[in-house]
């Protein structure tokens, strides 16, 4: 098992020969999408580590076309002439060709700018980081920044005529514009919460989405706000559309949709297919709507917003690892520590695409896999929870480990006898295929994480678990565990032995430590990063692959002496790498 201690999606990708990491699931990609933006049925969504997709059908499909950049975008406008432009961190700005490249625009600033409006095929505004507004006249080729008055977050930006807009942001501030964007004042308004969105469906009346319970009306042109209530607490609302002054929406964190049929007097809340957050929504055409989310989720609904489907496919829960019974066919599982849930996933890999399906779902989170043959595996997870598969998966039977601490890991030596480790030094094993387990000494109390065997024959094995605060425990055919000197605090997460001797640790604060001594000495190695480094796999006596935090992957050559971070394209934490082959990984 390979724990983290933030709760995440895991992505899996396929690798080429040229070592490029391609999503696999969830499909198109699994990056955040931050908006979304329609030009009748072709839209454009964009979002964290550079990824841009286009639709050509009405968001039914979506194509990659990212210009080839890690910079986080934020927002995308289609304007009336069907240019496109993209704003998001360091001041980038992009504006597209016709063949779908795209256009580095010059911002003159290096902040983060999160959203932007054109009033026609040539004027445009974008806001940002610390009060800022740029203008452009001349369709982007040029931008002025104007003087906003304030250092505060601008999030939104809006305009319901060529002279009159407004802008939205942080700490509860709005402000008003009357010639064009040349000057903006500030509006008083009764909160001092963040705002996400500002939207006007008529020069009166407009809306802004906020959170904590509330969100902002004018009826007036914006000249004054009331703040109404909106029956979810402790939601942020990221994104609001009004077709009219009556009908309007609101998403939000969690796949919280809000839907208003009286001009926000009350708000229904509508049943979702997904629990992921939702950043933006747009109308896609008359008849449909699109919204966007973390993890590549894409969402489509009604134009009464009451029917809704996922455009997006695969698994939009967090996995924490895996196991493959062949070059094909594999499992995954994970859930939700926190709300209890768990599943099982089966992915069965065709050379050049991978389907990923859920099998099974439990009332506990899941933490570990492993498989014995092609039919029969274990899984275990919270309080103790272990159960049993003689069918690849088809069903699942539990197990009675006579504990309730949550077990992280599992590994059977043999189709008889397995070991699990977990919560508190808990280590336990079995001799009866499973049927019952019995406690194994283990000497401490920390969390254990990972175990790793290693048979030279069957006079000759050597089991190694890590854990918690540098915890790194040893057994000799099946003796004691004693102790190792790690000499290291940090918690270690995975560990793997390619030989009796030589073996690898990773853990919190980018650590990887190394052993050519059966664990009597441990050398720290540069990995090049401090995030948290979760998976560690042997592929053969020199090559090694590394997973971790931050979309992190990381590769030796040399056994160690020199690790290379991959480029994966996403910024979302993995738990677990597993390689079927010499050129394809999961």
């Amino acid at each position: 098992m390979k724990l983290t201690l933030t709760i995440s999606l895991i992505f899996i990708f396929s690798i080429q020969l040229n070592a490029q990491w391609d999503w696999a699931n969830p499909l198109p990609h699994g990056n955040h999408i931050n908006a979304v933006d329609f030009d009748s049925i072709t839209g454009y969504a964009v979002g964290r580590v550079g990824k841009i997709t286009k639709s050509d059908d009405n968001g039914e499909t979506w194509e990659d076309i990212s210009p080839g950049i890690d910079n986080d975008f934020m927002d995308v406008f289609i304007t009336n002439n069907s240019k496109v432009y993209v704003v998001g961190d360091n001041g980038i700005i992009f504006k597209n060709r016709p063949d779908n490249s795209w256009d580095t625009l010059t911002s003159g600033v290096n902040l983060l700018l999160k959203s932007l409006f054109f009033i026609n095929q040539d004027t445009g505004f974008i806001v940002g980081y610390l009060g800022t507004i740029l203008k452009t006249v001349d369709a982007g080729d040029n931008w002025e920044l104007m003087d906003s008055g304030t250092v505060l977050s601008l999030n939104s930006v809006f305009f319901i005529s060529d002279e009159t807009g407004f802008i939205a942001g942080e700490d509860g501030i709005i402000l008003k514009t009357i010639d064009g964007g040349e000057t903006w004042n500030e509006i008083s308004v009764e909160t001092n919460e963040t705002l996400y969105d500002v939207y006007f469906p008529t020069t009166d009346t407009g809306y802004i989405a906020v959170g904590n319970n509330i969100f902002l009306k004018t009826i007036d042109s914006g000249g004054s706000w009331e703040v109404l209530p909106n029956m979810a607490s402790n939601v942020k609302f990221h994104s609001i559309y009004f077709k009219n002054n009556i009908n309007g929406i609101m998403v939000g964190q969690s796949g919280v949709v809000l839907k208003s049929e009286n001009g926000g007097l009350s708000w229904q809340l509508q049943e979702t297919p997904s629990d992921v957050t939702v950043n933006d929504i747009t109308l896609a055409n008359s008849d449909s709507f699109v919204y966007a989310g973390d993890f590549g989720t894409i969402l489509k609904s009604n134009n009464n917003w009451d029917d809704f489907s996922i455009i997006s496919s695969g698994i939009n829960q967090s996995l924490d690892a895996l196991f493959f019974t062949d070059n094909k066919t594999g499992y995954a599982v994970g859930g939700n520590p926190f709300e209890n849930i768990g599943l099982v996933v089966k992915t069965t890999y065709s050379g050049d695409s991978t389907f990923v399906e859920k099998i099974k779902d439990f009332n506990e989170h899941i933490y570990d896999v492993f498989f014995i043959d092609t039919d029969t595996g274990y899984i275990v997870g919270q309080d103790g929870k272990m159960y049993k598969t003689k069918d690849s998966g088809s069903s699942w039977n539990e197990l009675a480990s006579d504990i309730s601490s949550h077990i992280y890991s599992i590994y059977f030596i043999n189709d008889s006898t397995g070991f699990a480790a977990g919560a508190l030094g808990t280590i336990i094993y079995t001799d009866n295929c499973g049927y019952s387990w019995e406690s194994f000494p283990s000497g401490t109390n920390e969390h254990l994480y990972s175990i790793s065997y290693i048979e030279v024959n069957t006079d000759s094995t050597m089991m190694y678990i890590c854990g918690n605060n540098g915890t790194i425990l040893k057994s000799y055919n099946s003796s004691p565990f004693s102790e190792l000197d790690s000499e290291t605090s940090n918690s270690l997460y995975d560990i793997d032995f390619i030989n009796i001797d030589s073996g690898f640790a990773v853990g919190d604060n980018g650590i990887i430590l190394y052993t050519d001594s059966a664990g009597t000495n441990w050398e720290k190695l540069e990995s090049g990063v401090g995030t948290p480094l979760t998976s560690v796999t042997y592929f053969n006596d020199t090559t090694s692959y590394i997973s971790g935090d931050g979309g992190t992957i990381l590769k030796t050559n040399d056994n160690g002496n020199y690790w290379y971070r991959q480029n994966t394209g996403t910024s979302n934490n993995f738990k677990d790498v597993w390689f079927t082959s010499i050129d394809t990984g999961l």
